[in-house]
C-alpha cells in the first residue's frame, strides 16, 4: 500500500492527490488525472439521469394540482421573501461547512473554511446527480485530500457528521410523528410507512455506533455473515468483509481519538448539525407561509420534517422524481392545490437545485485542474494491461 494511501472497504488504495490511485481488487494503477476524468464522466451521466426525473416530477405535479392560477400565485413571491430565503440557504451551506472544520482542525490544524466550503458545496453537487447521494462523499474527500487531509480522517469526520446526521433524522421524525398523530389518523398507510423507515434509520443508527466505537463485535458479525451467504449462494465476499473490517478498525482509531482528546468539538459539531437542519426546516417554512399555508408553525416543521426525511433516504438520483410528487403529495392539506407546484419549484431550488449548481462549478474545476496537471498520465491498454477507466 502506498504511504500516503488507504485501504477502503473494497481493498482499493484511495490516493486522490498523487499519482498512485489503485483499484486494487481489479489490478489497475489509476493516476489522479485518470480517476478525475471518470468520476467526472460519471456525475454528467447521473446528470443526465437527475434531469430526466426532476422533469418527469414537475411535469406530473403541474398536471395533477396546477392550474391557470398557478401563474398567477407567483406574485406572492416578493423580491424580500427571496433575499431571506437565499440567505438562509447560504446559512445553511456555511453551517454544514463549519461543521467539516470543527471536526477536521484537530486533525489538520492548517485547514480552513475555504476548503471546508468547497467541499461541502462539491458534496452538494455529487450527491445530487448520484444515486442515494452515493457520490457525495466520494467528492468531499476527493476535494479534501488534494489539500493534503488525510483519506483515513476524512472518512472517520465522515463517518461522525452521518452518525450526527442519522440522530438528528431520528429525533425529528419520532417527534414529526407524534405531533402529527391525528394528522396521521386517517393516512394509516403513511403511518406505516414512516413508523417502518423510523425503526430502519434506529437500527443503521446502532449499526453505525456499534462499527465506530466497538468494531470487533461488528467485525465478526460481518465475516460470519459473508461465509453463510458463500455457503448459501456462493458469492465470494470474504475479499470485501475482510476490507471493510479494515476499514471499521480504522475509523474506530480515528474516531476514538477524537472523542476521548477533543470531546467539546465533537458535542459542537453534533450541535451545529441540529442547527444546519434547523436551518433548512425554517427556511422551508417561510416558503410556506408565504404562499398562503395554513398551519401552525410547530405542525408544519414537523411536516417538513418528514419530507426531509423522505427526501434524504430516496434512491433516486437528490430524490428526483419521487421528491417533487412527495412534496406536493405531503403538504396538499396545508397549501391550495394550484399553489402546490409553484411551492415544490421553490423548495427544490433553494434547497437543491442552486446550491448543486454552484457546487458543480467547484467540482467540474476541481476535476478538470486535476485533469490538466497531468493530461497525458492515462495508462493506455498495452501498459496497464486491460482497458481504461474504472470499474462502476
Amino acid at each position: 500500500m502506498a504511504k500516503s494511501g488507504y485501504q477502503s472497504r473494497v481493498g482499493r488504495t484511495m490516493n486522490f492527490s498523487g499519482r498512485d490511485f489503485q483499484y486494487g481488487h481489479v489490478g489497475m494503477d489509476m493516476d489522479s488525472a485518470t480517476f478525475a476524468g471518470n468520476f467526472r464522466r460519471r456525475l454528467l451521466r447521473g446528470l443526465r439521469y437527475f434531469l430526466f426525473f426532476t422533469v418527469i416530477g414537475m411535469t406530473a405535479v403541474f398536471y395533477f394540482t396546477g392550474t391557470p392560477e398557478t401563474f398567477s400565485a407567483v406574485q406572492q413571491v416578493s423580491i424580500p421573501m427571496l433575499v431571506v430565503a437565499l440567505m438562509l440557504m447560504a446559512l445553511d451551506i456555511a453551517l454544514g461547512s463549519w461543521r467539516n472544520l470543527v471536526l477536521l482542525k484537530p486533525f489538520h490544524p492548517e485547514v480552513g473554511f475555504w476548503l471546508c466550503l468547497r467541499a461541502q458545496l462539491a458534496n452538494e453537487f455529487a450527491a445530487a446527480v448520484t444515486p442515494g447521494q452515493s457520490g457525495g462523499a466520494i467528492a468531499w474527500l476527493y476535494v479534501l485530500n488534494r489539500k493534503g487531509v488525510k483519506v483515513a480522517r476524512a472518512l472517520a469526520v465522515s463517518a461522525l457528521i452521518f452518525l450526527s446526521t442519522l440522530l438528528v433524522f431520528l429525533l425529528t421524525t419520532a417527534g414529526a410523528v407524534i405531533i402529527l398523530r391525528n394528522w396521521f389518523s386517517t393516512r394509516a398507510g403513511l403511518w406505516h410507512v414512516f413508523g417502518a423507515a423510523i425503526w430502519i434509520c434506529l437500527a443503521l443508527s446502532i449499526v453505525v455506533f456499534l462499527a465506530l466505537w466497538k468494531p470487533q463485535p461488528v467485525g465478526y458479525l460481518l465475516m460470519r455473515s459473508a461465509q453463510a451467504i458463500q455457503r448459501r449462494w456462493g458469492f465470494r465476499l470474504k475479499k470485501y468483509s475482510q476490507g471493510l473490517v479494515q476499514a471499521i478498525h480504522q475509523y474506530h482509531d480515528t474516531s476514538a481519538k477524537l472523542v476521548r482528546e477533543h470531546p467539546v468539538t465533537v458535542l459542537l459539531a453534533y450541535g451545529i448539525t441540529f442547527m444546519y437542519y434547523g436551518v433548512k426546516l425554517n427556511m422551508a417554512y417561510l416558503l410556506l407561509v408565504v404562499l398562503g399555508g395554513q398551519i401552525d408553525y410547530l405542525s408544519a416543521i414537523a411536516l417538513l420534517a418528514l419530507v426531509r426525511f423522505l427526501l434524504y433516504f430516496t434512491p433516486t438520483p437528490g430524490g428526483s422524481g419521487v421528491g417533487e410528487v412527495s412534496i406536493a403529495a405531503l403538504l396538499s392539506g396545508v397549501l391550495p392545490a394550484h399553489v402546490l407546484p409553484l411551492y415544490t419549484a421553490l423548495y427544490r431550488s433553494f434547497y437543491l437545485f442552486l446550491p448543486a449548481g454552484i457546487g458543480a462549478l467547484v467540482l467540474l474545476r476541481e476535476l478538470g485542474t486535476s485533469f490538466s496537471i497531468h493530461p497525458t498520465s492515462h495508462p493506455t491498454p498495452a501498459e496497464a494491461g486491460h482497458p481504461k477507466g474504472m470499474e462502476e
